[in-house]
């Protein structure tokens, strides 16, 4: 008995030698099925790969060809069976079904190759599995993929691959291959088998470079062109790639004597590149140091687009070439048509490249050394060669070039701000002295000790007014109308309100008791604040009772707040402002 190491199970090897070269899946399928000692299990298993099953149709262009060829089509999730399995049925019995049955026949023709001793050549690292790439049914709404990608560590692992490529020279062909699946997000075959001539110049009025693979090249699918515009960055990985072998007229990436890339180059050099937490093994949580093979980098790349562009699966996958099918979506027979030519590219084709490799190239650089920053007004060039230079400047202003092309501006995508709660300070640490000379405080933590017990017990809310109306003041007159709300809240309230707002006092006064007795306040003048309320607020303080004031929450209170006092919401994003034709800034 031999085990099945990918799904755990035990199998007996066939009883005869089949070279998966040769022999068909068809031969696979029915010398397993033919050792059933289940009644009609023999033909139960044949059917549900050749028969009139609902899962029949995903083998049949593969049940008379070579068993080798059935194999290439499980590192593709485009191609995988399993995937599509899981795709066209949800049920549990059928997906685990299908599982094992794939698992078997996986097992046995690796079994076979290995009996012939043409596993190590056909695969040096190791043979794809079908069943390696999704989770084995075993509860009802099990359907996450093995593994999970981390996008956040990009800027480290590629910093890593270049230190690699520096230290390994011989293998600086396969960096440069690594680095330009990692930005476009292509199929390590497309990428290894890629001619020179994939790396193709801008027609007349198209808005980039582009990278074109017709059918004919291995690995592409689909049977279909793959034609994509490429973003600034990638074009000068693609120029540092022809430059590795000035003399290769083949192969767009190289060894340095212009041989071709062998199969299992690229997985062989990612698995040396090792970052903790790069990727997550999901049945376990295990964080694992390394990417599996290669082909990972295209699903890390999927993983970053669809954070970037959520919800436009059909946009990403335009620009990572997918089949027109997916492209045209919802364009009726709108994708008979179509039929772009290479070289030419619309200003929107390039949107989603120039994210990327903006994305990309700011993680990447954010990890240079302190003495190989650049100085202000300056940045770090996008042609710049990270393995065989320094970082090369240039004005911070400065376009985006393509050979005679400007990028086109992509206006970055906003931050999310992280606010942390402020470290307490410890009994050991000496109180500083708050003064009028000092920078404003950021929290109640930078008052004193005797201050921040009055306030609080006042229900004074000092962080919330300093972010709706602490810039207009000065320091003194923060602490000083915090030490007029300890004495009195009402009156100190109210003038907050004639001074910054209502919804601005309101903040300050966030407790309960504080709101009750404050609103009303808020809502006279007094003989504090001096005056009277012009006309629009009468008729807004006319349309609001105290009682409705009373029953608002406090983030609907908050967000009054920052509505009628002009403030922006830190969950609030900016809106877009139009995008120029050129130039193309980092966040």
């Amino acid at each position: 008995m031999a085990k099945n190491l990918q799904t755990g199970a035990s199998y007996k090897p066939l009883a005869e030698t089949l070279d998966p070269r040769i022999a068909t899946l068809r031969d696979i399928i029915e010398a397993h099925a033919s050792r059933s000692t289940v009644k009609d299990g023999a033909q139960t298993f044949i059917s549900a790969f050749t028969g009139k099953t609902q899962f029949a149709p995903i083998f049949k262009d593969y049940l008379d060809r070579p068993a080798v060829d059935f194999v290439e089509t499980f590192a593709d999730d485009e191609t995988n069976p399993l995937v599509k399995v899981y795709e066209k049925n949800e049920k549990v019995n059928p997906r685990r079904d299908m599982y094992s049955r794939v698992g078997a026949i996986e097992f046995h023709i690796k079994d076979q190759l290995t009996r012939v001793g043409a596993l190590e050549e056909l695969f040096p690292e190791g043979m794809p599995m079908a069943t390696d790439r999704v989770v084995r049914p075993d509860k009802p709404k099990a359907k996450a993929r093995r593994y999970s990608y981390n996008p956040g560590l990009m800027g480290e692992w590629l910093t890593a691959l270049d230190e690699y490529g520096r230290k390994n020279p011989k293998d600086i062909g396969i960096v440069k291959a690594l680095e330009a699946q990692a930005h476009m997000g292509l199929r390590t075959g497309e990428i290894m088998n890629a001619p020179a001539s994939a790396f193709v110049p801008p027609e007349k009025r198209s808005a980039s470079w582009g990278f074109f693979l017709d059918t004919d090249t291995p690995g592409v699918k689909m049977d279909e062109n793959l034609n994509i515009a490429v973003g600034p960055r990638t074009y000068n990985i693609l120029q540092h790639a022809l430059n590795v072998s000035p003399a290769n007229d083949r192969n767009l990436f190289v060894n340095p004597k212009g041989s071709p890339i062998g199969k299992g180059e690229m997985t062989r050099v990612a698995k040396l590149i090792k970052f903790p937490g790069i990727m997550t093994y999901e049945l376990t949580g295990q964080k694992l140091d390394n990417l599996q093979e290669a082909y990972d980098l295209r699903r890390m790349w999927v993983t970053l687009a669809l954070n970037e562009f959520p919800g436009q699966g059909d946009r990403v996958g335009a620009a990572q070439g997918r089949a027109v099918g997916a492209v045209t979506k919802g364009g009726g027979a709108v994708k008979e048509y179509y039929s772009p030519s290479r070289g030419f590219y619309g200003k929107e084709a390039t949107t989603v490249p120039n994210v990327m490799d903006e994305w990309l190239f700011e993680a990447r650089t954010e990890e240079l050394p302190a003495a190989s920053r650049p100085p202000k007004g300056q940045r770090v060039s996008y042609a710049t060669d990270f393995v065989v230079s320094d970082p090369v400047f240039e004005p911070a202003d400065a376009p985006i070039k393509m050979g005679d092309l400007t990028a086109r501006y992509v206006e970055p995508a906003p931050k999310t701000e992280v606010i942390r709660p402020d470290k307490p300070p410890t009994v050991s640490e000496p109180t500083p002295t708050v003064t009028t000379d000092s920078p404003d405080p950021k929290s109640m933590n930078d008052l004193t000790p005797e201050l921040q017990e009055k306030l609080g017990k006042g229900g004074f809310d000092l962080d919330a007014f300093l972010k709706g109306v602490g810039k207009k003041v000065g320091v003194a007159a923060l602490i000083e109308t915090g030490r007029q709300f300890v004495e009195a809240p009402l009156e100190t309230g109210a003038a907050l309100a004639q001074e910054y707002g209502m919804e601005a006092a309101a903040l300050a006064a966030r407790a309960p008791a504080s709101v009750a007795a404050a609103v009303p306040m808020i809502m006279q003048p007094t003989a504090i604040t001096g005056g009277e309320m012009t006309p629009e607020a009468r008729m807004e303080a006319a349309a609001m009772e105290p009682a409705n004031m009373l029953d608002e929450s406090t983030e609907d209170m908050e967000r009054m707040a920052i509505a009628d006092a002009g403030f922006v919401s830190r969950n609030r994003e900016p809106e877009t402002s139009p995008a120029p034709e050129a130039g193309f800034i980092t966040r």
